[in-house]
């Protein structure tokens, strides 16, 4: 946003306020409320913003210039900023003056210095034997305690410090870090939570395989965030003369071996990774990754009919260049025409992805409107199969990834005439 822009959007922040001394409390679900009119420390008046639509139009600006810039975004919570810039409202209402970058700049500045702040959550799902932590692409990966020499070794005046924050880890656990540059410590495991999320469904996709044949067990899982963990789920039955139970293991039955081997099994892992790792990736780069995350996120779905949906959006995010986003009858079809020519080798090849495809999405259909019937473990199959060969298609095949959306419109209109004329 250009200075002119910012100055605009906070004066018309400023303008959803009204000043008073009183508060409906019955309206409080509908407004925002700042500032206190009681106690040792009162203020003159309360900050107010009356209407949902308003309190919704002020959160949407308030993130909009939160954002936007890259030193409020990385170093204040989201909170934080909107804290500052209301006592600063309140500022410019007193002395009945208007805003200016400099007062934008105040509101921005730093107060702490920016560090680097190495996060560490629980990873489950996986176990470590290496005599040393996994490194790759920004995240490191520990067996506590076997590494927790390398930790301290690392850091040896924070853990004569505060070390006790290590010392109740009850277990032998994974650990994976990564390290965020920032002044403010809560903005840094903010920021970390979102690589760790997104972390966290590379990995599905990359390393975990499920069992459609039972829905309710996963061969393995890798979680941070969702982990299915092992646990017996019972049923007790009572009828007029006696009480039964029935019992069954589900969650995940198998933890992997976590080396960098595996974390480069797929033929495309070191393309994946670097997409991880892209700072500004392009429009084609980021529908990858958009499916790349819907498909681990379907591999980690107890609930069948939501992982099927979850591969067809991992499909949608390649092959949907429909820029108004709704899926209708023509655009399913172009998304189906795309997927059999980029998919298919010849005529017959293509004819059977159009076949599945729309069979997929007949019960995609039925599920959003309420009347799936039911489908077989097969038609799972085949919508983790479709998604993964069109996210390695698009990897492996460099032509593609050069010809962009564009490009990509262009290659299958060529090659549909091109069939029509033969």
């Amino acid at each position: 946003m250009n200075r002119q822009k910012i100055i605009e959007t906070i004066e018309e922040i400023r303008n959803l306020f009204e000043t008073s001394n009183t508060y409906d409390v019955d309206a409080k679900d509908n407004a925002l409320l700042y500032g206190c009119i009681e106690g040792p420390y009162p203020d003159k008046y309360l900050l107010v913003i009356n209407g949902r639509k308003k309190v919704i139009e002020f959160d949407n600006k308030i993130n909009k210039l939160w954002e936007n810039d890259s030193v409020l975004y990385n170093n204040f919570t989201k909170k934080d900023f909107e804290q500052r810039l209301v006592r600063f409202i309140r500022l410019k209402i007193d002395d009945s003056s208007k805003f200016n970058i400099e007062d934008f700049e105040n509101i921005r500045k730093i107060n702490e210095p920016i560090i680097e702040r190495e996060i560490f959550k629980e990873i489950k799902g996986v176990k470590i034997s290496s005599n040393a932590p996994i490194t790759i692409k920004g995240f490191s990966f520990y067996s506590w305690p076997n590494h927790k020499n390398f930790i301290q070794t690392k850091y040896p005046e924070a853990f004569i410090k505060n070390g006790y924050y290590f010392s109740p880890v009850p277990k032998s656990l994974v650990l994976v870090s990564t390290t965020i540059l920032s002044a403010n410590f809560e903005r840094a495991c903010e920021l970390a939570d979102i690589r760790f999320k997104k972390l966290e469904n590379f990995l599905k996709y990359l390393l975990t395989e499920e069992s459609f044949g039972n829905e309710l067990c996963n061969e393995q899982d890798i979680g941070i965030f969702n982990y299915r963990e092992n646990s017996l789920l019972s049923s007790i039955e009572v009828t007029k003369d006696s009480i039964n139970s029935i019992g069954k293991v589900v969650g995940t039955y198998n933890e992997l071996e976590l080396t960098k081997d595996l974390l480069f099994k797929k033929e495309h892992s070191e393309k994946i990774w670097n997409l991880f790792e892209s700072s500004n990736p392009n429009n084609l780069e980021k529908r990858l990754i958009n499916a790349i995350e819907w498909v681990g996120k379907a591999k980690n779905e107890i609930d069948s009919e939501k992982a099927l949906i979850q591969f067809l959006f991992a499909i949608e995010a390649l092959v949907n260049f429909n820029e108004q986003k709704i899926v209708s009858p023509s655009v399913s079809y172009g998304m189906c025409e795309t997927i059999s020519i980029l998919l298919g080798e010849d005529k017959t090849e293509r004819l059977e992805i159009d076949k599945i495809f729309n069979q997929l999405y007949s019960i995609r259909s039925s599920i959003v409107h309420g009347n799936a019937k039911g489908f077989s473990k097969y038609d799972l199959e085949n919508a983790k199969s479709l998604s993964e060969k069109l996210i390695a298609k698009f990897f492996n095949d460099n032509e593609i990834i050069k010809l962009g959306v564009n490009g990509i419109k262009r290659l299958i209109k060529e090659k549909k005439y091109e069939n029509a004329r033969r």
